[in-house]
This record gives structure tokens, sequence and C-alpha cells, in this order.
């Protein structure tokens, strides 16, 4: 349970993959300009600005050309 990056192919929207996010919520919110109370159980477009730190803790390749990625809660 927890946050992930799942990506998706710009090409078609098909699933490509996804990958656990090690990072805590207070990071999130702060790199997505949350306020402290949002839990950020919404899906998150993933932008330039934001792959510098989630590369700190994804073990993902990320190519922002071929692929979509978001920030999503998983409850499973």
């Amino acid at each position: 349970m927890g946050h992930v990056i799942r990506y998706f192919s710009k090409q078609d929207d098909s699933y490509v993959g996804e990958c656990p996010l090690e990072v805590s919520l207070v990071e999130l919110q702060k790199l997505f300009g949350e306020p402290a109370d949002n839990p950020m159980y919404e899906c998150y477009l993933v932008s330039d600005e934001h792959v510098s730190l989630l590369r700190k803790y994804a073990s993902i390749h990320f190519n922002l050309d071929d692929f979509e990625y978001f920030v999503e809660y998983d409850a499973l």
C-alpha cells in the first residue's frame, strides 16, 4: 500500500508498467504543491519539473518523450 508511478505509451495510451515510489507523503505534497491535509489519493501527471526529485525515489528511467507517467495511490 502506498504511492506508485504508473506509465503509459504516448503512442496508443497502453499500460506499460509501474514502479513503487519510496517517498514520504510530505515530500510528494511539496513536489506537487498540495496542502498537508491532502492524502494524494488522486492521479498526478509527472512533468519535467517533477522528474529530478522522483528519480531519487523510483528505480525507473524516465522517458517523457515516449511515455506519460502518473503518481497514483495503490491501495492493494
